[in-house]
């Protein structure tokens, strides 16, 4: 072979890569730049956005962690690859700010500059602006900042990046509908026959724009959530309950160092951030029970107080038919599962949550795990569904339990107790304890303050809720009473008293 056919069939094969890149953003992104590093994220929301882009009058919404990469592949790659696919598209990006449109839109034509001609892309003579440029075809991409200018620029492409410059500005009512009327008199006018919308970014408030989105056009919008901790049996990543996203600059297999940055990142967050913007489901700022900043100001992760009362609480959730044993059999249910413990300064600190979907079974076996991992002396079960028919429940998880030698000595004492009065008379009179400062948080608890900060009377049975309301109601002294020493064990002295009021 000479010199001249080498060179031919290298141009041969690089062409057909090039053109094979069409199929997807992510594949023209590691193609073209070396320094791309596709993550499991990355390649979802480029499968997300070929198949919106093939579908007329699609409406995409993908929501992840800020610091993802998510900008890069949805919005940079994601237009040059659109431009490369038709040269004649027309493209509108908006951003939160002028400033972030105007790079967003720089980066854009970078990428023309540098490999349009591998796809017959070109930018018109004398197009050289940064945040508008059209292309020798005659499509165009137009970058804005929120209340930016697009009359007279339609579009077959709509792309939003998060529309919200930050905290305080998401918090504001005012500026939540400002972003709100803009994208849709803008993106919505703007569109031409069969045009497509996509939204991409962080969550904020339950309130912004993807939340108003998905409340006002139910099912209009294919939704993709990608939290930080998968929190879904069928999360888009496939991964297990708990398990990490990637992160750029770390290994997507190490799950280990992953989990690590995570946790850094949720430990210097308030949970209402981490829970909006890291696990992208927003927490009302002032829920019906109780607010966030109050329960921020109720953590207490290195108490000082002396434990004298260990307790689990167990809040059953059934339905249906129901077995002798109060539950039927397989069904699952939440099951509230809290632990904590009465301090000798007369607070209750909350210290566990292993609330979760189980079968009675599974729930049982969690209470008595739970109890002997943390030292509880007792477990409080809510007996308004199946009463005392708990109990050979509670009796065979722990003595499975023991036979595996999963734990050992002697099984908590069941204290097995009917509820008084309405869920939400109890949340309230609960809540109204944490403005007393009565109850304390031992440990970041995400899941449970979002049940408490967002659950409103008249929604589905909060598990969380009724676990650590019970726990509460019966450990806080209904009077004034001496304290015995602290006691975990069973046959402690405390175990025999009765200290709450209900």
């Amino acid at each position: 072979m000479t010199t001249i056919d080498a060179a031919r069939t290298a141009l041969t094969v690089s062409a057909s890569l090039a053109a094979r890149t069409l199929a997807e953003p992510w594949l023209m992104a590691a193609y073209h730049d070396k320094g791309y590093v596709p993550q499991a994220h990355h390649r979802l929301i480029s499968r997300e956005i070929r198949t919106w882009a093939d579908t007329p009058n699609a409406r995409l919404m993908v929501t992840t962690p800020p610091q993802v990469g998510k900008s890069w592949t949805a919005v940079v790659w994601t237009a040059f690859w659109l431009l490369a696919r038709d040269p004649t598209a027309r493209i509108i990006v908006a951003c939160c700010t002028a400033e972030l449109a105007q790079y967003h839109g720089g980066q854009i034509r970078e990428r023309i500059d540098k490999y349009g001609h591998h796809h017959g892309v070109a930018l018109k003579r004398g197009s050289n602006r940064g945040n508008f440029f059209l292309t020798t075809a005659g499509g165009y991409v137009r970058c804005v900042g929120v209340g930016g200018m697009t009359t007279g620029f339609p579009a077959n492409y709509f792309i939003m990046d998060d529309l919200l410059k930050g905290w305080v500005e998401a918090m504001s009512p005012t500026q939540r509908e400002r972003a709100w009327m803009w994208a849709t008199s803008v993106g919505r006018t703007r569109m031409q026959r069969g045009g497509c919308m996509a939204y991409v970014g962080t969550r904020w408030n339950e309130d912004d724009v993807p939340g108003r989105l998905e409340a006002r056009q139910p099912g209009r919008w294919r939704a993709v959530k990608i939290p930080a901790l998968a929190t879904a049996a069928d999360d888009p990543l496939g991964r297990a309950l708990g398990a990490p996203m990637p992160k750029p600059g770390i290994d997507e297999h190490d799950t280990a160092a992953l989990l690590d940055q995570w946790e850094l990142d949720r430990q210097d967050q308030p949970v209402v951030v981490w829970e909006s913007m890291y696990q992208c489901d927003p927490v009302p700022a002032g829920g019906a029970l109780i607010d966030t900043d109050v329960l921020q100001s109720l953590e207490d992760l290195k108490p000082t107080a002396r434990p004298l009362l260990r307790a689990v609480s167990l809040d059953p959730s059934v339905g249906g038919r129901t077995s002798t044993l109060g539950a039927e059999t397989g069904r699952q249910n939440t099951f509230g599962v809290v632990a904590g413990w009465l301090g000798d300064d007369d607070r209750v600190y909350i210290t566990t949550d292993a609330t979760r979907v189980m079968t009675p079974e599974e729930g049982c076996t969690v209470a008595c795990q739970t109890a002997h991992d943390t030292g509880a002396g007792l477990v409080f079960i809510e007996g308004n569904q199946g009463g005392h028919t708990w109990a050979p429940l509670m009796v065979a998880a722990w003595e499975r339990l023991l036979a595996q030698g999963k734990v050992a000595g002697h099984m908590p004492r069941l204290d097995i107790h009917n509820a008084k009065g309405d869920k939400a008379t109890r949340a309230q009179i609960v809540a109204g304890f944490m403005h007393h400062d009565r109850i304390k948080f031992a440990a970041k608890l995400p899941a449970l303050w979002k049940e408490w900060t967002s659950w409103r009377p008249g929604d589905d049975s909060p598990g969380r809720i009724d676990a650590s309301g019970h726990l509460a109601l019966k450990l806080l002294p209904a009077r004034a009473i001496n304290h015995a020493p602290a006691a975990s064990p069973a046959d402690s002295p405390m175990s025999g008293v009765g200290l709450g009021g209900y």
